[in-house]
């Protein structure tokens, strides 16, 4: 198996809107939004939302975008109670 394959677990849970924000796509990101409401609801295996993986990646203008079209999402909590500001003071964001 490559390193970041799909089959190595590392993806798991994580819809489109997730890898388009983790891995800075803002173009699709924004097609994407246009298809749901409510970014904030989806969770991948970790409970992490889109906003939370596009801040623990450092992609800024992602995650500027989630916050823009869903301000609720900065009350998302992941799995262990890591809210967005735990994970921007952890990525010095």
């Amino acid at each position: 198996k490559r390193e970041g394959s799909i089959d190595n677990g590392e993806a798991q849970g994580q819809t489109l809107l997730h890898l388009a924000a983790k891995l800075g796509h803002e173009e699709i990101m924004r097609i994407l939004i246009t298809e749901t409401s409510h970014a904030s609801v989806l969770l991948n295996t970790r409970g992490q939302t889109p906003l939370l993986c596009a801040i623990e990646a450092g992609s800024t203008s992602t995650a500027t975008i989630l916050m823009e079209q869903d301000p609720l999402s900065l009350t998302c909590k992941d799995n262990i109670g890591s809210s967005v500001f735990h994970y921007a003071t952890e990525q010095c964001n």
